[in-house]
């Protein structure tokens, strides 16, 4: 097992969604080898993947959240993104708190964009709670910002910050953007960052992301693993699986994706060690250890505080968390199914919350995606607090990926949780 200052990186990581419950596979032998970077390739840096790019949207799902239960599913591992059990975090305080979603808001055509799933299960559990219970107004726009200014207590917002088509060297600058404008113009001196995904190479002699991101726009959707198994000569084919069995287990069975997994597994595990080539900072972990200080995720001494959020992934729960989430200045998120069952398809994280099932439309979703906004949500209320712990809220193992329940990390001498 890779601890987290080596975390495999991966990628099949952000969310496992119904209209997507994407998976992959589950006893992943050895990476193979990549090959070898050319220097123009060195320098294309890292971008972030969801399991769109990875998989494609469409090979499995899970339907009818609409109002009888898919064969295979029952009530209990249902969780209503309204349940005020979600919310952890007890009082509500009066300071201003910002939820930075870093996630694609573009996604391609027909296909809802990962963020926008993302962001509406936030936002639906935040109203859950009475303080915010009213829909929030949209407060901006590019980037948008939805907006509660409740009397009495902190002002909440929650911003997109697209990734889509970009690396981390020009990310940094978006979300450096989104901070300076909620900064700036709303007095926000607390932020959250949520970040459901993984980072891998732009391009390397299997695939060009820019490239397949740049045809999926036109309609042509070719799928990161579509592209790998092109260039390797893989052959692929997808079996169809019942919901039991996508509940069950984290990859297909299909050992041509298992290979190609070992591919992308092994690129990943290239971008861990740190991360933009030449051994270089990733610019999006010094964006974040910039308000966090190294190898720490606390730091209430700092002007403007930032608590970030990673997804841990979804490739079983024989790997630890990828990079974002495997960053020492992250806590990394793993996934229940229900509300208390750890799901099959879950990497190790350093805490874990109801990543699904969530009726969305006429799907559920299931994923290490949505168990990351559960824990940005809490860490939101508790940042509206006035005083702060000077010690952290959380006990989180940063070295390793024990996978606690959130209630058992929680510092009772900074956090009353609700119960």
């Amino acid at each position: 097992m890779f601890k987290r200052t080596r975390a495999t990186l991966w990628m099949l990581a952000a969310l496992t969604l119904a209209l997507g419950v994407l998976s992959a596979p589950s006893a992943l032998a050895q990476p193979q080898s990549p090959a070898p970077l050319s220097q123009s390739m060195e320098e294309s840096g890292n971008c972030t993947v969801n399991e769109f790019d990875i998989l494609g949207q469409g090979h499995a799902y899970i339907q009818g959240a609409s109002g009888t239960l898919p064969p295979g599913i029952t009530r209990d591992q249902i969780i209503d993104p309204s349940n005020p059990a979600l919310h952890v975090v007890r009082e509500i305080g009066p300071e201003a708190v910002a939820i930075l979603v870093v996630d694609d808001f573009t996604g391609v055509p027909n296909e809802t964009p990962h963020g926008r799933l993302v962001t509406d299960l936030l936002l639906e559990m935040i109203q859950a709670e009475p303080i915010y219970a009213t829909p929030p107004q949209m407060a901006y726009d590019q980037p948008t910002i939805w907006m509660w200014t409740p009397a009495g207590y902190g002002t909440l917002l929650v911003v997109e910050v697209d990734t889509e088509g970009y690396d981390t060297n020009l990310l940094r600058s978006r979300v450096e953007e989104a901070a300076a404008l909620v900064i700036e113009k709303f007095g926000v001196r607390r932020l959250v960052m949520n970040m459901s995904f993984v980072l891998v190479p732009c391009v390397t002699p299997d695939y060009d992301l820019y490239a397949l991101r740049e045809a999926a726009q036109k309609g042509e959707r070719v799928t990161l693993l579509e592209a790998v198994a092109r260039t390797r000569q893989i052959p692929l084919e997808f079996q169809e699986r019942n919901a039991a069995q996508m509940l069950k287990s984290s990859l297909m069975d299909d050992p041509g994706v298992q290979a190609v997994a070992r591919v992308l597994a092994a690129y990943a595990q290239e971008t861990s060690a740190e991360t933009s080539r030449g051994g270089a900072l990733d610019p999006l972990h010094e964006f974040i250890q910039k308000f966090t200080g190294i190898n720490q995720y606390w730091n209430p001494s700092s002007d403007v505080m930032l608590f970030a959020v990673g997804s841990a992934g979804n490739f079983g729960r024989s790997l630890d968390a990828f990079v974002p989430g495997a960053w020492l200045e992250v806590a990394a998120t793993s996934a229940f199914l229900g509300a208390r069952d750890p799901w099959a398809g879950s990497n190790r994280g350093q805490v874990m919350l109801a990543g699904g099932l969530f009726p969305y439309g006429n799907s559920y979703l299931i994923g290490t995606s949505f168990a990351a906004p559960v824990l940005s949500m809490n860490m939101a209320f508790y940042l509206t607090h006035k005083e702060l712990c000077p010690e952290p809220p959380l006990t989180l193992d940063l070295y390793s990926f024990p996978d606690p329940p959130f209630l058992r990390v929680l510092n009772p001498k900074c956090i009353a949780a609700r119960r």
